[in-house]
């Protein structure tokens, strides 16, 4: 899974750290990749999906 997340703290403008976008590559677990192809299958809305995929950098990345 490749997504482009943004990370950063909330700060003031110009500030180094304010968010930035970021390149993440990940193998999503497979119950998670179980998950997003359910909602696939059900019809889940991008929303769904990137929340989905957001759940799934989450438990990997962090």
């Amino acid at each position: 899974m490749e997504a482009r997340p943004a990370f950063g703290y909330k700060a003031a403008g110009g500030s180094t750290d304010e968010a930035r976008m970021r390149r993440v590559t990940i193998k999503l677990s497979a119950a998670h990749a179980r998950r997003l192809l359910d909602a696939r299958e059900q019809g889940a809305s991008d929303q769904q999906m990137k929340e989905i995929v957001a759940d799934g950098i989450r438990e990997k990345y962090f």
